[in-house]
């Protein structure tokens, strides 16, 4: 026996639990058996059933037979089914098992359990009375990993229940589960990375990487320099949306598609020339409108990134003075070296006497747009050689034999001689341009 209490009446109460086996009987039979029952409370003998029971004596047991027809059990798997037929690696499948009881006799604690490839994922216990020829339905649920496998469960994996058959509670499939497809397309030469796995993209800019569900951090290459070209990460677009980080956390839940857009950008390279064609120091700034529309101020360093388009100067500040070229509109269609004519001229003041003799010697000062002053002397030739006047209003003036004589005002617009003849006894200079 398992157990024996008292009652409240002072009798006793026990449980006996025996198996088929141990009563030497099988389903279907009528069996009967003789019994005796003898309680002991430490070592001590309290009761005895049959009351004149002798333990040495089988005559005097009483008899214990069953008073109803055994039936018989066999636990059946009928269908073994999946969530999806084509599951996803990192995917949660759900095992759905349908089974019957093809015995005669009801049946509870029924337990099943689930293997992947022989590895035990679950053991369901199903708390129901399974009755016999009734369907029921018990599920688990696996976490799809990549590859061919075999899907199994076992009905009373334990053995606990005796049935008429053992040898068919098992039931598999097979099942292949692929990584999921993420297709991302990019500029060609441009490095993609997903979690720290980078993958260059090829001439047909797009690669295709298997990659688990779940959230994953994906990354363009930024920028991508090919020679005096390059290519600048713009945004990433997808079904669901876009972002304009180069790098960001994706959620996938399946095969997907991303793409990452880029925008050309060529080296322009900024060349200054006056009006002869020659080269001019480096202005001390530049400001333009590039084509996208932003305005751009340079100072120094006058190579520069821009898109496809047309640009236009706004400024080109070169000696304090703004010095811009008449034809102010670039196309930029590549990369290529961006000359700009700049307003800055040759000026020759040629000083003569009331002959049209050259006076040498003479000291001819310019006052430039910015104020300042320059000056030089006139040579042999009664010349003075000014080079790179930025354009704009002039003033000055001559000196010579101690008389300062001040000059009109001009516009300087272009490369320009000056003949001036001086009337050493008049305090006036008149100009004569050719």
């Amino acid at each position: 026996y398992k157990y024996a209490t008292t009652t409240d009446s002072g009798g006793w109460r026990f449980e006996v639990a025996m198996g088929l086996p141990e009563l030497e009987t099988t389903p279907g039979q009528y069996k009967s058996l003789g019994f005796a029952l003898f309680i002991k409370d430490d070592g001590k003998e309290v009761a005895r059933w049959p009351d004149d029971a002798d333990q040495e004596s089988p005559k005097t047991w009483g008899t214990l037979s069953s008073s109803y027809f055994w039936g018989t059990v066999d636990l059946q798997p009928q269908s073994l089914t999946l969530s999806t037929q084509r599951p996803t690696t990192g995917e949660d499948v759900t095992l759905s098992l349908a089974y019957t009881n093809e015995g005669s006799s009801p049946i509870s604690g029924a337990q099943i359990g689930f293997y992947v490839d022989g590895v035990h994922i679950a053991t369901v216990g199903d708390a129901r009375v399974i009755e016999a020829s009734e369907l029921y339905f018990v599920s688990a649920v696996w976490r799809a990993t990549a590859g061919n496998h075999t899907i199994r469960i076992k009905l009373d994996p334990m053995n606990y229940i005796v049935e008429t058959r053992e040898d068919n509670n098992e039931h598999s499939v097979n099942i292949y589960v692929k990584p999921a497809s993420l297709r991302v397309r990019a500029q060609e030469g441009a490095n993609v990375t997903i979690d720290g796995n980078t993958t260059t993209v090829g001439p047909s800019r797009e690669v295709t990487l298997n990659v688990d569900l779940g959230v994953h951090v994906i990354a363009a290459q930024e920028t991508l320099y090919i020679g005096d070209t390059r290519y600048v990460f713009y945004k990433w677009e997808w079904d669901a949306g876009e972002s304009n980080e180069s790098a960001m956390a994706l959620s996938i839940t399946g095969d997907m598609s991303i793409g990452a857009s880029y925008r050309a950008e060529y080296l322009v390279r900024m060349r200054f020339l006056d009006g002869s064609g020659d080269d001019v120091t480096l202005p001390g700034e530049v400001r333009f409108t590039a084509p996208n529309g932003s305005s751009i101020v340079l100072n120094g360093n006058y190579d520069v990134w821009l898109q496809q388009g047309t640009i236009t100067i706004t400024n080109v500040i070169w000696s304090s003075v703004d010095v811009k070229p008449i034809d102010t509109t670039y196309p930029i269609q590549g990369p290529r070296t961006l000359t700009l004519n700049c307003r800055i001229y040759a000026l020759t003041v040629e000083v003569g006497d009331g002959l049209s003799l050259p006076v040498a010697g003479a000291n001819v000062t310019l006052v430039l747009p910015n104020t300042t002053r320059v000056w030089l002397m006139t040579d042999s030739d009664g010349k003075a050689h000014f080079a790179q006047i930025p354009a704009g209003r002039l003033g000055g003036s001559v000196s010579y034999l101690g008389f300062i004589t001040p000059m009109a005002e001009r516009d300087l617009a272009q490369d320009t001689n000056i003949k001036l003849s001086l009337a050493l006894s008049l305090s006036t200079i008149v100009f004569v341009a050719s």
